[in-house]
């Protein structure tokens, strides 16, 4: 009798393993997208609602120190001749520098958690950063005022060194305020894969957003991290990497794998 080489049935069963491994990884590809993408969506919540709070608590600050200016401005006098209008200067003049002190704080706080969640950790410092320092610019000049202080030369004075600084420093401002604009756009999220049409750039830049900060969008590309200027970004052509320059089509692959299953075993 004939017998039968054990061997021919062998590879009869490697395409149907090799499809049922890819299937598998695909699932289990498809579930970890779906648990990260849960995770995102309850850090955003999470981060939202800290957020909401935060700013709330800023309103009901700067609430207070809008009334403080107004009981100091009703019924205070700092140069006035009785004890009593000087006191209740005084005193509106320290409830305002600390409530908004608070409210600044609160503010800063509740807009870098924002922030932080489409644009990352260094952007939502960066913005706090600029938060702080616009706010207590405010809140000196009031507290100022509150108290009588001649501040035109003042005025004058940081106009002038305004001036100064803006023209020494025009790059380095431009690439602050064209963040703050790519911040507020959500032109891209920390993690997408873009790329970056730009003259400047020298042709087109691909890779995946790793961090938005104060003065850099910092991409991670195939030859490593590289730092590209907020106002280049800003100027620049930006959209979504091509899906064949960072991973194979999955159609492409299950139509191979098909063609391998489909090969006659000699």
């Amino acid at each position: 009798m004939p017998s039968t080489s054990p061997d021919k049935d062998v590879p009869a069963g490697k395409p149907q393993r090799t499809d049922a491994a890819t299937v598998t990884a695909k699932a289990a590809q498809a579930k970890a997208k779906a648990a990260k993408a849960r995770r995102e969506i309850r850090k955003a919540k999470a981060a939202a609602a800290m957020a909401a709070r935060d700013l709330r608590l800023a309103v009901a600050y700067g609430v207070g120190a809008l009334a403080s200016i107004a009981v100091g401005s009703a019924f205070g006098d700092i140069h006035g001749h009785g004890l009593r209008p000087r006191l209740i200067a005084l005193a509106a003049a320290a409830a305002f520098l600390l409530l908004a002190q608070f409210s600044i704080r609160s503010a800063a706080t509740g807009l870098a958690k924002v922030v932080s969640v489409t644009g990352g950790r260094a952007a939502g410092m960066a913005l706090r950063l600029i938060t702080l320092v616009v706010g207590y610019l405010l809140m000196a000049l009031i507290l100022l005022g509150m108290l009588e202080v001649p501040i035109q030369h003042l005025l004058l004075g940081g106009a002038l060194t305004g001036v100064i600084v803006g023209i020494a420093a025009q790059q380095s401002l431009g690439n602050v305020f064209a963040g703050m604009v790519l911040l507020m756009a959500r032109v891209f999220r920390v993690g997408d894969r873009v790329r970056i049409r730009s003259g400047p750039l020298g042709g087109e830049v691909n890779g995946a957003i790793s961090s938005v900060g104060l003065a850099y969008v910092v991409l991670d590309t195939e030859d490593g991290p590289l730092h590209v200027p907020n106002s280049a970004v800003l100027a620049a052509a930006v959209g979504p990497q091509p899906r064949a320059a960072h991973e194979p089509r999955l159609a492409e692959h299950d139509h191979e794998q098909q063609k391998a299953g489909a090969e006659p075993q000699v």
